[in-house]
């Protein structure tokens, strides 16, 4: 073997070395692209349950029932059933008095104040009824905006926000009503 041999071994080892080494190379590559995707979807896990355990902390408490009381008119007209809600922070608020599959929006405030009981009225209340028509309140919540009349806070979850309160809530709670006839006195004839 001449000179120019030698040279074309060397050439040829010299190559399938690179050449392994740049497999081996590609497969460390792929390893850890394939652990870096791993890692950034665990990541992107924790902060979406991050943002959800974030969410859940802002959410208004479920009141568990809204007890309705029954008062009379100022006017002399039909009873009134009134229920009340207090939030734990400032919220705005739309809510709905359902009786079966229909609703009627009930008034209240647009923004509820922290730890302040707000009274709305729920329905009429004709001489003959006995019992509410309306079953439940659903609640429509969302963290307040620029323009309240407060401070605006927000949740990063990515939920309506409240700027239009004809979207859904940010939150959203279905409440029964209850309610407690009135106790007749007794009266003893003997």
């Amino acid at each position: 073997m001449d000179a120019g041999d030698w040279i074309a071994v060397a050439a040829l080892v010299v190559a399938l070395a690179a050449g392994y080494f740049a497999a081996i190379s590609a497969r460390a590559a792929r390893r850890s692209a394939n652990e870096a995707a791993r890692l950034s979807g665990i990541e992107a896990e924790r902060r979406r349950d991050e943002r959800e355990e974030r969410h859940e902390r802002l959410a208004p408490s479920h009141p568990g029932s809204i007890v309705a009381v029954l008062e009379e008119s100022a006017v002399g007209g039909p009873k009134n059933l009134f229920g009340s809600i207090t939030v734990p922070r400032d919220y705005r608020v739309q809510a709905e008095g359902w009786v079966r599959d229909s609703y009627t929006l009930l008034s209240l405030p647009l923004l509820l104040h922290a730890n302040r009981p707000y009274r709305f009225h729920i329905e009429h209340w004709p001489p003959d009824r006995e019992e509410p028509q309306t079953q439940e309140v659903r609640f429509h919540f969302w963290p307040p905006v620029d323009v309240d009349d407060t401070d605006p806070w927000t949740c990063s979850c990515g939920r309506p926000t409240g700027e239009n309160a004809d979207s859904f809530g940010h939150w959203e709670l279905r409440v029964p009503i209850t309610y407690e006839p009135p106790m007749t006195p007794w009266i003893d004839y003997a």
